[in-house]
């Protein structure tokens, strides 16, 4: 059948627009630095588990490793940058999604930036993400609630559920006051973040205590500095909620950005030869 965009025809195969109509895949996205990425194993966890959620089958993680390597491949040798695997069904039915024997795996990548990313201000939205443990395509309620912080002033939305604080668009979020951090927890519907677990064991490794557990709107303003993490920018400090600000130059920030930068990385060829084993 004949696919029309913008005037011109196009002649996508059925798999790639079954993903643009219907979006039905989960996905996980990290940077690579040197052929190798932080919290790898992780990555692939979070994959086969959405996966095993969602469609009730998984990949295989042998699979998965060639197809980030087969990109990498067709990148510059010193590439520095995001990489995103997407798994989603071959032959996908609307009527019987469930009825499928493969998975097609698609990377894809996007150049990033060097340096740490400057202190950002946020807003808050009151939203909840679709499925909330898994990592899905589905985004639309994040990305909503992103324009609708922009549009208020703000550079991106932290979004709450019933007034209780959870997750930014596309990030975790840590409040703090001197060696204490909390971090929303998992029971309040957030995106268990790869980038948040390794936070968190480094931070505890450097002797901050780190709770999980619910943070209330009216609780913001009690703590000194507050930063948010993401696979892509690491650690970035966080200059205000709303009305309320925060120490962006706090020595606690700097100290977690240096101990998520060492952080050993996996090398993707070495990972695979492991697994293959």
């Amino acid at each position: 059948m004949t696919t029309i965009l913008n005037e011109n025809t196009l002649h996508p195969d059925p798999d790639t627009l079954s993903l643009a109509l219907y979006g039905y895949a989960c996905f996980t996205s990290f940077l690579v630095e040197d052929r190798k990425v932080k919290g790898l194993s992780f990555h692939l966890q979070r994959l086969l588990g959405d996966s095993l959620a969602i469609f009730g089958k998984s990949p295989n993680e042998e699979e998965i490793l060639k197809n980030i390597l087969a990109f990498l491949d067709q990148q510059d040798a010193d590439y520095y940058g995001g990489v995103r695997v997407t798994i989603f069904p071959a032959n996908f039915s609307l009527s019987n999604p469930g009825d499928f024997q493969k998975f097609n795996i698609l990377v894809t990548g996007r150049k990033v930036e060097r340096i740490n990313a400057a202190p950002i201000q946020i807003a808050t939205i009151e939203a909840q993400r679709t499925c909330p443990l898994q990592k899905t395509s589905n985004i639309i309620a994040n990305l909503k609630a992103r324009v609708e912080a922009q549009n208020a002033g703000a550079q991106d939305a932290l979004m709450l559920c019933d007034g209780i604080v959870t997750e930014g668009a596309t990030w975790n979020i840590f409040f703090g006051n001197g060696n204490n951090l909390v971090t929303p927890s998992i029971q309040t519907g957030i995106l268990p973040g790869i980038t948040r677990k390794l936070l968190i064991e480094s931070a505890a490794a450097a002797n901050y205590k780190v709770i999980e557990s619910e943070i209330k709107t009216n609780e913001i303003e009690k703590y000194e500095y507050c930063f948010i993490s993401n696979a892509m920018i690491g650690l970035r400090a966080v200059t205000s909620i709303n009305n309320v600000t925060y120490d962006a130059q706090h020595s606690s920030i700097k100290q977690l950005q240096k101990k998520f930068q060492e952080i050993p990385s996996d090398g993707l060829e070495q990972f695979l030869e492991l697994i293959k084993k």
